[in-house]
């Protein structure tokens, strides 16, 4: 084909006018974030020997559940979404 429309599309992460990351207001976001920051600093705290094995391994367990809890939340359907998924899931029902 020598002519033709392509369409391209592509996720990327939310930027400001300045083009600084931002942050989503979620809760299950910022809950994974706090606890990526308590692994981090738990996993300096293991290796010096201050704190537990154990309680890193909590740390860490924590951490697991919390960023699965997110990317659920995050793959949710906002309106916009649902409404064309449903649209194209509607052309499939043969209709007589």
């Amino acid at each position: 084909m020598k002519k033709g429309i392509l369409e391209m599309a592509y996720k990327a992460i939310k930027t400001d006018d300045e083009g600084t990351p931002m942050i989503p207001d979620n809760s299950n976001f910022f809950r994974a974030l706090e606890t990526y920051i308590k692994v981090f600093w738990f996993t300096i705290l293991s290796d010096m020997g201050k704190i537990s094995p154990q309680s890193l391994a909590t740390a860490k367990q924590d951490y697991a559940w919390a960023v699965g809890s997110c990317e659920t939340d995050m793959r949710r359907f906002d309106l916009a979404k649902a409404e064309s998924f449903f649209n194209s899931f509607r052309t499939l029902i043969v209709r007589d």
